[in-house]
């Protein structure tokens, strides 16, 4: 009895012992990772240059990446600073800030095609969040097919304005494949997007692409 007892309390003991080192571990983890944050979140940070950019601060939920970074970080080229867990926290908030970024590319094209202003900041849009701001930078190849995207749209209004005066199987059918071409063109991009930066839910972000742009 005395035996078993001795047993049964070396066993509650050794339990208990790895719990407090389990916990133990778990605050330390904690600490790390704040002091990790805190040094990341510059209390001045200075904004890349964007449309709609001001001195406000930079959303601090992306540990100080904005910009070129933020992309070359996301798409492993150059982690910055940060690791795989932390670029996990951020691809779900990159996902929110990027639908409203692709929107700005092809709207801006779409409402003035001969703005050559916007080829000084041609790889950067500002976008605001409920914590500050946030550049996103994409590369020059991908700026381009938004661009074209937008021109797609804007040609698509033009004729839907046109052909609104008109009927006809043939008029229909043309509308009908100028907008499957814009679809097309969103999703294509979309992919290739979210394929280089890791985020997930590829059909989601394209649907509220097309739902903001047309």
């Amino acid at each position: 009895m005395l035996t078993a007892l001795v047993i049964l309390t070396s066993i509650i003991g050794l339990i208990l012992i790895v719990l407090l080192m389990f916990i133990l571990g778990k605050l330390n983890w904690l600490e790390n990772a704040t002091n990790s944050l805190l040094a990341k979140i510059d209390i001045n940070p200075v904004l890349e240059p964007g449309i709609d950019s001001s001195p406000d601060i930079t959303d601090p939920y992306f540990y100080g990446l904005t910009g070129k970074k933020l992309w070359s970080s996301l798409t492993g080229e150059d982690y910055n600073g940060v690791n795989e867990i932390e670029l996990e926290e951020i691809r779900p908030r990159y996902t929110i800030v990027l639908i409203k970024a692709l929107a700005k590319f092809i709207k801006e094209n779409l409402n003035d095609p001969n703005n050559h202003d916007l080829d000084i900041i041609k790889n950067i849009r500002t976008v605001s969040t409920s914590r500050g701001k946030i550049d996103i930078w994409l590369p020059s190849n991908t700026v381009d097919k938004l661009h074209e995207i937008g021109s797609l749209i804007r040609n698509y209004h033009l004729s839907k304005g046109e052909n609104d005066k008109s009927d006809g199987e043939s008029v229909v059918a043309s509308k009908e494949e100028q907008r499957a071409a814009i679809d097309t063109a969103i999703r294509a991009i979309v992919h290739d997007v979210v394929q280089q930066t890791g985020i997930k839910y590829h059909d989601d972000i394209s649907e509220d692409l097309i739902k903001l742009v047309l």
